[in-house]
């Protein structure tokens, strides 16, 4: 993908799963890359593997669900160059019935999820506009298309991901900057999973949200096909959205 040569991208949450097999093949790609995650750790180990496959990457520590962090983070990009690329990727899941779900988890959510994609968004947005170009993907998820039992709340913010990137879309397009929303499945996470099982969660359920959420299950992807196949061609391709149809077979 000869259009990523040479272009910088920041991709949030890129210690571990999709985030990181982003941060992987658009070094692949050529691109220099900028891991971010709360998790340096992690970070620094997406940027390891990067420098061996002869890429560059530079992690860097950044809690998306701080305003500040997201500014240092993209003038941390832009001092050393145009910003091309944002992949708005950090982000939890949580499982489990409303009923079970206080306020806490509602905030925590919102701040992990909406609030952390709208900051990074808003951030990169403004750059870009001041440069005449760029584009930003945001992740979001097949909860963000259809609804779905026992997911209230990732149901919720995923469509609020999915609503925010398409209504900002032709937006953005007068000003030159492109926005794509990723609509992905089947992908064996790395982010902070949290399970709420009430006394109405049977012991079935516990079983399908273990699966759902990737742990381990074998029909799993860590990312790396859909990364391939369909999220960076959105960016090729300048598509809006990626139909959930055609990414649950990535491999």
């Amino acid at each position: 993908m000869e259009e990523y040569a040479g272009k910088t991208a920041i991709v949030t949450g890129g210690g571990s799963g999709l985030g990181r097999e982003l941060c992987i093949e658009l070094a692949r790609a050529g691109a220099k890359v900028y891991a971010a995650d709360i998790n340096l750790e992690g970070a620094e180990k997406t940027a390891g593997k990067i420098a061996d496959l002869g890429g560059r990457a530079q992690a860097v520590k950044a809690d998306v669900r701080d305003p500040d962090e997201v500014g240092k983070l993209v003038d941390g990009a832009v001092a050393e160059g145009p910003l091309d690329f944002m992949f708005n990727n950090a982000g939890i899941i949580m499982f489990g019935e409303f009923r079970d779900m206080s306020y806490d988890d509602w905030r925590h959510f919102m701040e992990s999820d909406v609030m952390s994609v709208i900051y990074g968004t808003k951030c990169a947005y403004e750059v870009m506009i001041r440069q005449g170009h760029g584009h930003i993907v945001n992740t979001s998820s097949i909860f963000g298309a259809f609804p779905f039992a026992l997911a209230t709340g990732y149901t919720a913010v995923k469509h609020a991901v999915t609503g925010l990137s398409l209504a900002l879309r032709p937006e953005a397009a007068g000003l030159g900057v492109k926005v794509s929303v990723a609509v992905a499945v089947g992908v064996r996470v790395g982010v902070g999973v949290k399970v709420l099982l009430g006394a109405g969660v049977n012991v079935g359920v516990r079983v399908a949200v273990g699966v759902a959420v990737g742990n381990g299950a074998s029909s799993m992807n860590n990312g790396s096909g859909l990364t391939r196949k369909r999220i960076l061609p959105l960016t090729t391709r300048s598509r809006s959205l990626a139909p959930p149809s055609t990414m649950t077979s990535a491999s």
